[in-house]
């Protein structure tokens, strides 16, 4: 395992490198449809690394990402990169939020999220597909060099006893192909199982949270769930914050357009907070937090793979969060936390301070979180969505160290 002055050390020379790599070719990314965005694994690709980062945890089958509010592809894929360099083998999903897609009838939801959840499936069967055959065609291999009458001699002159030449890449190939059950040097060297969550903010979680909506009520055959992260969210919903997320996308076009798109979805807003309050009927800030931390959302029918290492069946969750956060108030964050911890019957999560006006030191950016499933990484001054920009190595030490604590299998 990595020390964390090790851990930091190796995330800076990632950040450099990708820095310096072709625009185009930051995030190998494939268009689905307008809002879905994909990286499909290359065959043979292993955990190769400049730096190590990910060596001790096991790779999930997919990575699923989901955008906050109008963020453009350009900017979502700075955060799929990182997923990517850390597990080559995996597929990573992007999807995207629109305020079009927020806007939407019910019907228009459902099918969107089960296009999403048939992606997921379809991506998730084609490596275990590539998996089968691989294995098969290694059997096949097997039994004729079984089969050649000079295939022991063959083997001891090319290579004496405990001397070879294989690579770690290829070890790990004949031990797939062959269906070996020789245990393996280090839980990267598993094969890709279960599935990662990245959310951001409000209009991330809430396209995450109607996807736990249909996963609970089908048997869609999709991976299990071994880990959250959730960036910037949940929050209680304002007129104020719902305007001001729906117009920062012309904020940088038009101070006109803004002005008046915003005003418009204020008042909007206040009406519709009006009618609820009213009624008595919950708002999508109170569906979206209840359907988060709601234990059934989270027992999938059709889920392949074992859920999580933990007995009560929660998934390891992860918030990353900022006092500066114009959209999403810190309270609202830690109150979600602390109702999951209650929900749940785990220790109620400590806030860590992630910048050293607040109080954060070094070992602490990368920090200790073997004691709790469930933390919480505060930072002062990083803006809405943007701790991954303000503070790159704490913010990837942070999700790697939260990722060995609690991804892997005991077993592992």
């Amino acid at each position: 395992m990595l020390a964390p002055e090790e851990a930091v050390e190796a995330l800076t020379s990632v950040k450099k490198a990708v820095s310096e790599k072709d625009k185009s070719a930051i995030a190998p990314l494939q268009e689905v449809n307008r809002s879905l965005l994909i990286y499909r694994p290359e065959p043979r690709a292993r955990i190769k690394s400049n730096a190590a980062i990910a060596s001790d945890v096991a790779p999930p089958k997919v990575v699923l990402l989901f955008g906050w509010m109008d963020a453009p592809a350009r900017l979502v894929s700075k955060y799929a990169q990182p997923w990517i360099e850390r597990f080559p083998q995996s597929t990573v999903i992007v999807k995207l939020s629109t305020a079009a897609l927020f806007m939407a009838s019910r019907k228009d939801k459902e099918a969107m999220t089960k296009r999403l959840a048939d992606l997921i499936k379809a991506e998730a069967e084609a490596q275990d597909h590539g998996s089968s055959l691989r294995s098969e065609i290694g059997r096949l291999e097997k039994e004729t060099i079984e089969k050649s009458p000079n295939s022991e001699k063959q083997a001891t002159e090319t290579t004496g006893p405990g001397d070879s030449t294989m690579t770690l890449i290829e070890r790990d190939e004949a031990a797939s192909i062959t269906g070996s059950t020789t245990t393996l040097a280090s839980p990267a060297e598993a094969l890709p199982s279960g599935l990662f969550i990245h959310s951001f903010s409000d209009g991330g979680s809430t396209n995450f949270s109607l996807l736990l909506e249909h996963l609970s009520s089908s048997k869609t055959p999709v991976p299990a769930p071994r880990l959250h992260i959730i960036d910037s969210s949940p929050g209680i919903s304002t007129a104020k914050s719902t305007s001001t997320a729906f117009a920062m996308a012309f904020q940088k076009k038009s101070a006109a357009v803004y002005w008046m798109y915003r005003t418009a979805v204020y008042l909007f807003m206040k009406a519709f907070l009006f009618v609820k309050w009213i009624t008595g009927s919950p708002t999508r800030s109170t569906t979206l937090r209840w359907r988060l931390n709601e234990p059934s959302k989270w027992t999938w029918p059709g889920q392949v793979g074992v859920q999580t290492q933990m007995s009560n069946g929660f998934v390891p969750r992860l918030y990353l969060f900022s006092k500066a956060d114009r959209l999403i108030a810190h309270e609202a964050v830690e109150l979600h936390a602390k109702d999951c911890a209650k929900i749940r019957n785990l220790p109620e999560p400590e806030v860590v301070q992630m910048d050293p006006a607040e109080g954060g030191d070094a070992s602490k950016r990368v920090g200790t979180m073997e004691h709790s499933p469930l933390q919480l990484r505060r930072w002062k001054n990083a803006p809405h969505c943007g701790m991954g920009r303000h503070d790159f190595e704490g913010y990837w030490a942070t999700i790697d160290a939260f990722m060995r604590a609690h991804a892997n299998d005991p077993a592992m």
